[in-house]
């Protein structure tokens, strides 16, 4: 009998981990909606720089036809800024590429966390199943065997006949309202 109330009560103190479990898988799948919002974010500004960046260096070489030969000094500045900035986009892209991979890492976790948690609620559902199986077949032994020593008492004691479970009774009107 102990041992069931134990399992009853391990059903009861396992349900508030299950449910922080639960809570911390919706708190991962928000996190990656928002990482995966600000990865859009990212791209475009990245998209939105490259331009700019485009229509100065358009701009630029306009100028640096006109001024010609005069011009070699912001050739040589221009010519750095592209190279910052193919780095800033190459740094910029594994950057994104990172939060790619981490976020899918993630996703994985997530997934593999939750069909771990169902294989353990399930395999928790079975152990409860026969555990109350159990527990019924001891009380209805348990039943028998009382039964069979009042039987066995009342024909020792010579009255003849065993002793009847008195009937349930009726509750009277007076109970009921009470």
């Amino acid at each position: 009998m102990t041992m069931v109330l134990g399992l009853v009560q391990t059903a009861a103190e396992l349900a508030d981990p299950i449910a922080r479990i639960s809570t911390a898988l919706t708190v991962l799948a928000i996190a990656a909606v928002v990482m995966s919002l600000g990865f859009i974010a990212l791209v475009i500004a990245n998209v939105t720089i490259m331009r700019y960046v485009a229509r100065a260096v358009r701009a630029v070489e306009h100028q640096v036809a006109r001024l010609g030969p005069r011009a070699e000094p912001l050739i040589d500045n221009v010519s750095r800024l592209a190279v910052d900035a193919r780095g800033v986009t190459s740094h910029v892209r594994r950057g994104v590429s990172d939060l790619v991979s981490t976020i899918d890492d993630l996703n994985r976790s997530l997934k593999d966390a939750g069909d771990a948690g169902r294989t353990r609620v399930r395999e928790f559902a079975a152990v409860l199943d026969i555990v109350r199986a159990e527990a019924e077949e001891v009380l209805l032994d348990s039943a028998a065997t009382a039964r069979g020593f009042h039987t066995t008492a009342a024909l020792l004691r010579g009255s003849g006949t065993p002793r009847r479970a008195p009937a349930p009774r009726e509750p009277e009107d007076d109970e009921e309202s009470a």
